[in-house]
Parts: C-alpha cells; structure tokens; sequence
C-alpha cells in the first residue's frame, strides 16, 4: 500500500457509518420529514412539528389503524459520543383506530403515563451518561404492528445559521458567547457552570438555547479552563463583574436589559452576583444555594469580593452545626437582587440539599418585600440534574439522584419558568 494514501478503513468509522446508514434511509424515504418502510403502515405515522427545535416537545400519532390495534413504538438515536440511546412501548389504537401519544399512556414500555416525549427522556444508553451534542443527530422512530414496520426520522436543531457562536478570549475572560446573527439589540444572558469548571457541554447547550429564544447568552467559566485558575478557590466576584461588563458593551446586546443563570456552585453564585451587581435584572439558581460554601476542598474560601473571602460555612450536609453568626454572615443577602429570582432545586438531589439551601434564599427574599415575583419550585422526584427538557432523565440510580419520569418533569417544567422568568424580566415593556 502506498504510504501517502489515505487508509481506506478510517471512512469507516462508528459515526461515518452511522452517517452513511442515516443518508441512506433518508434517500429510501425521500428525505427525512417522510416515513418509510411497510406503504401501508408509513401512511399512518406521523411526527408534529418536524424539524422542531431540542427544547420543543413533538408528537407522535398513528391513524386509520383497527381498533384496539397493538402498535410497538421504536425510538433510537446517538449522542455526542456516538453512544447509541433506545427506548420502547407498546401502545392499543383507541375505537377510531388513532394511537396519539400526546392523550394516551403506553400499556408497557420503558416509560408511564401520558407524555409525547417519554420516548427521549426514557431513553437507556448502555450505561452511559447522555453527551449532550449542538448538532443532535436526528431521532429515528420506528413503528411495528402485525409484522409490519415504518420509520420516520425526527430532526430536531439548536445551533443554526439564524444563532451566532464566537469563542470569548479577551479581558482574562473565557467563554463562549451565542446570540441571534440578525436583528436589533436583545437581553443577555451571564450562564454559570458548577464545580466542574463552568464550560461543560450542559452549560454551553443552555447559551445556545437562551439564543435560539431570543436572548445573548455568554457562557462562562471561571477555573480550570486557559489560564484561569486551576481549582476553584478565592475566585473573585470581580472576573464575573468584568464579564458582566463586557457582555452589556456587546453591538448585539442591550446592556440595560441583563441576567444571570447558574446551576450547583454556578447556582449560588448566581444569587452572590445578583446581590453585588445592580445592573444584573434577573437571577436564576438551578440547584443552588442561598448559603456561601467554601472550595471543595474544604480549606479555602470559594469566592472573594475587593479583596476579601466571602464568610462562608463549611458542609451543606452539616450547616446546623454552624454558629449561629456564622450562619448568618454566610448566608447571600439576595434580597438586594435588582430583579426577580428564580430558585430551581430538586428534593432527591445527591449532591447536596438543594431544596433546603434554595430555601433559605427564599427566606430572605420574603421577609424583605421586594417589589418582584420571586418563585421557588422545588421538585419533589427530581436529583441534582435538572436541566433544559428532552434529553435522557438521569436515572435515580446514578449520580445525580431523582427517578426517571421526576427529572423528565422537573425538565420540563423549570425551563418553561426560566423563560417566562427572563421575558418578563428582561422584555419587560418592549415595544
């Protein structure tokens, strides 16, 4: 073989085939809005809306089918990594012969109840945690009944033309920063990571989200990336401060109309920037903390302002053996938020109690009669996980904690919040 020829085995990758399968049935469907495979059964299935967007809940109905007709349900698709997700369940046609996910329960499956998306969030992927990807791979849903059997492939997008993606490595800052590519000056958005950093791929889809609704979003992170700090440790408030700055000085961003949103460590620092920067409108905590924790280390302060470690206590799972003065110097005076507050937290949350800690925010904010909405949602089956909806729940069974279908629902119903939240916070009195 000649040595400067390519090896014709590398095209023959686990995602090239995949890609090289998936244009094939897309031609043998003639293209991917179209069901394929039994005529007679491809006529009856459908998915609304196709193309939808990651965040946007679709349907799936079958119709002109007999009644009481048995109907195995199929869906299948591949993460960032290539790892492949699968769920299944069978569902019994009504009188009319309709199958409609959205008002009927599977009578076995791997998910219960009544959800057009129980097939994503009840999706198993060999033990693996979902890698979140911008460009998700179509879902390929699949139907079979009395040896018959339909696909249709189901696009759902995130990071498109319409969305601007650049890379943020000025000022000491690193990020990345999304934003519609077109139009006049919109709100922006500060996004937060937790103690991993603060860019893990789940932080970086939340920017790319917020842009797709209408928002500029910079996701930031504030150690182990570049020449950041290396743990996080004596992290001062003043980095957030100057990103919060550079995002108001954006062309594409109304300076006057900002926020911030943050999840675990990101969370409770979300509340401590909302109570020291005025200009910030609005505040979200997934999973947060109303009380200031030290680094995880144990020994350091996390976060310093002009110089100084911010108090704080030392064991979310102990702070009832806090001095009392301690306690409450450590505690975020988030009642100086300049804007409402949103606090998110989950009552099986493995990591830390973030219900409890999120309470004590609450707490405050209530006895302070601020002028806003504040809202607390805690959700009583959901762990530590909670994120933007229609990804695979994380199973109780992990890391994170909740069950499957109480993690799907706290998924759906916090980011229905958030953006209600930040429209009436941020585009309050548009024209």
């Amino acid at each position: 073989m000649n040595g400067n020829a390519p090896d014709p085995r590398r095209r023959f990758t686990r995602r090239g085939f995949l890609r090289i399968a998936a244009g094939g049935a897309a031609a043998a469907c003639g293209g991917l809005l179209t069901a394929c495979g039994d005529p007679s059964l491809a006529g009856k299935l459908g998915v609304t809306p196709n193309p939808a967007r990651v965040d946007e809940p679709f349907n799936i109905i079958l119709r002109d089918l007999s009644p009481w007709q048995r109907v195995a349900l199929h869906a299948r698709f591949v993460d960032g990594y290539d790892i492949e997700w699968t769920s299944r369940a069978t569902f019994r046609a009504d009188f009319g012969g309709t199958v409609d996910l959205s008002g009927q329960p599977p009578i076995e499956g791997s998910y219960e109840g009544t959800d057009p998306m129980g097939l994503v969030w009840s999706a198993y992927g060999h033990g693996a945690s979902y890698a979140i990807s911008l460009r998700p791979p179509p879902i390929t849903i699949t139907a079979e009944t009395e040896g018959k059997m339909a696909s249709v492939r189901v696009v759902r997008d995130l990071l498109t033309e319409e969305i601007a993606c650049t890379d943020v490595r000025e000022g000491g800052l690193y990020g990345k920063f999304f934003h519609p590519a077109t139009g006049e000056p919109v709100p922006g958005v500060l996004v937060l990571g937790g103690s991993e950093g603060g860019l893990a791929s789940y932080v970086v889809r939340e920017a790319a989200l917020l842009a797709r609704h209408g928002f500029a979003a910079l996701a930031l992170a504030y150690f182990y990336f570049g020449s950041l700090p290396d743990r996080l440790a004596r992290i001062p408030l003043e980095y957030f401060g100057g990103a919060i700055g550079w995002l108001g000085d954006q062309a594409s961003v109304r300076g006057d109309r900002l926020g911030v949103m943050g999840t675990a460590r990101g969370g409770e620092l979300a509340l401590l920037l909302g109570a020291h920067y005025h200009e910030l409108k609005a505040a979200v905590s997934y999973v947060g903390s109303g009380i200031v924790f030290p680094s995880p280390t144990g020994s350091e302060p996390a976060w310093t302002f002009r110089g100084k470690p911010l108090p704080w206590v030392p064991n979310p799972f102990d702070i009832l053996q806090a001095k009392p003065e301690q306690l409450e110097k450590a505690q975020i005076p988030v009642e100086r938020t300049n804007g409402p507050v949103l606090l998110i937290s989950g009552d099986e949350d493995q990591i830390w109690p973030s219900t409890q800690l999120s309470q004590v925010a609450m707490d405050r904010l209530r006895r302070s009669e601020r002028p806003y909405h504040d809202e607390f949602r805690p959700y009583p089956d959901a762990g530590h996980g909670i994120q933007p909806p229609y990804l695979p729940a994380t199973p109780g069974t992990y890391y994170y904690g909740g069950d499957l279908k109480g993690n799907a629902l706290a998924n759906e119903d916090s980011w229905r919040r958030v953006l209600g939240m930040l429209n009436e916070a941020l585009r309050r009195n548009d024209p």
